[in-house]
């Protein structure tokens, strides 16, 4: 990559965190365990957020806005 083209992943960086209460259902995230998943349930209090892994009909789990590492560029 040069230095000119723009990064595939927007990181989570001290002063720049992820808004989780806009993001909408379908939005794929990074969790800090290196999984890609997906939104499937928002409630938009900005701590919780119901997600699968993506691409897959998996059963919805709880995470915390603490496990979010990364927004992949969508």
């Amino acid at each position: 990559m040069t230095q000119n083209e723009p990064s595939k992943r927007v990181r989570r960086t001290r002063g720049a965190e992820i808004m989780l209460q806009d993001l909408p259902l379908g939005t794929r995230l990074v969790l800090r365990s290196g999984a890609e998943v997906e939104i499937v349930e928002n409630p938009r209090d900005g701590q919780w957020l119901f997600v699968r892994p993506a691409g897959s009909s998996d059963e919805p789990e709880l995470v915390f806005a603490a496990d979010v590492a990364e927004l992949p560029e969508q």
